[in-house]
């Protein structure tokens, strides 16, 4: 099984928590047959970048074209400032 984790961009303190508690239970999800994967629309630079600093272990995959989350219907934008954000959206 595959657990995929879809961030809006590692560089939010939001998502750096939540790439610290997957790290930190991925022994046990691992256990269970799951393989974590994190994918962001960050280019692969920033994705080392971030792994590196922050001891992401994972793999973290690069979408940043966007295709992949407008494939899974997550894709929305956010006005700011002007400026349509890209991004995808969150369940929690």
């Amino acid at each position: 099984m595959w657990l995929w984790l879809s961030i809006s961009g590692f560089s939010r303190p939001i998502e750096r928590r939540r790439c610290e508690t997957f790290s930190s239970r991925l022994a046990e999800l691992e256990a269970a047959d799951t393989q974590v994967l994190g994918v962001s629309m960050d280019n692969p630079f920033a994705n080392r970048v971030f792994a590196d600093q922050n001891g992401v272990t994972f793999p973290l995959l690069s979408d940043s074209g966007g295709k992949v989350i407008r494939e899974y219907g997550i894709y929305k934008e956010y006005d700011q400032f002007r400026t349509k954000i890209p991004a995808a959206h969150r369940a929690t």
